[in-house]
Formats: C-alpha cells, sequence, structure tokens
C-alpha cells in the first residue's frame, strides 16, 4: 500500500524525521528503544566490552543535614518509652546516611 500526498502535492514526512512526533507521548517506545540500543552502539564503536553498573541513589544530603535528623530521630526516640517500630527504622536508616 502506498501513502497518498498530502494536499501540498508532497509525500508526508517520514516518521524518524518528524520531531513533533518523535517528542510526542505516542513515540515513548520508540525513545525508550533508542535509550536502549544507543549505548550498545556508542560502546561497539569505542570497542568497550565490558562495563560494570551501579545502581543507587544519587540524592545524598548534606552531612550537617543527616547529622540534626540522625541527633532528631535519637532525642525523639529517647523520649519515648516505646518507640513505634516506624521511628526505629527511621533511626536506622539515618544512621545509615551519616
Amino acid at each position: 500500500m502506498r501513502s497518498e500526498k498530502n494536499h501540498n502535492g508532497r509525500w508526508p514526512e517520514k516518521a524518524y524525521k518528524n520531531l513533533a512526533f518523535l517528542n510526542s507521548p505516542d513515540a515513548r517506545i520508540v525513545r525508550i528503544l533508542c535509550e536502549f540500543l544507543e549505548p550498545g552502539s556508542r560502546f561497539r564503536r569505542n570497542r568497550i566490552h565490558d562495563t560494570i553498573v551501579f545502581f543507587g541513589s544519587a540524592r545524598v544530603l548534606p552531612r550537617d543535614e543527616a547529622i540534626r535528623d540522625l541527633e532528631r530521630l535519637r532525642a525523639e526516640i529517647a523520649s519515648k518509652k516505646r518507640p513505634a517500630q516506624e521511628l526505629r527504622d527511621a533511626l536506622a536508616q539515618a544512621e545509615v546516611r551519616v
């Protein structure tokens, strides 16, 4: 089946050249596929065969803020007879952040 020319007598723009389409919600899967394929192409071009990937969060609190949170939680727990599990869990997380 052949596409018909548009009202200007031209063939429709190719989808891969249509930036309005490529940036639309309809083309999200195409963008995801590009994000998957492009690094492999770049690795081959640069002759990179082995990689190590680290997963984690780049959202680290500044140290002084982490220490304040830790001290606040310790004081809150010390003021309770039976601190809730949520509070103890929060303390454990705060200790890891410092």
